[in-house]
């Protein structure tokens, strides 16, 4: 079995509230997150994040332009 077999894709989304600014996060039972999940076959990494966030928190979903990106961690 290779690496390459069980590799799945995940996405997540960090949820800002727009009328406060405070960022969304996840409780289940002591855990704390942001919502995430794994991408469905023939869905983008996009939708996948959207679709994931709209199941954990409840409520429609929309992209705000990202204003600098990086691939530091």
């Amino acid at each position: 079995m290779s690496i390459s077999e069980n590799f799945m894709l995940g996405a997540g989304a960090v949820i800002i509230q727009p009328s406060s600014g405070k960022v969304v996060i996840v409780q289940d039972g002591l855990s704390w997150f942001l919502p995430k999940g794994r991408k469905d076959l023939g869905e983008s990494i996009e939708q996948a994040a959207l679709r994931e966030a709209y199941e954990e928190v409840s409520f429609p979903l929309h992209w705000l332009h990202l204003s600098r990106s990086h691939f530091k961690p």
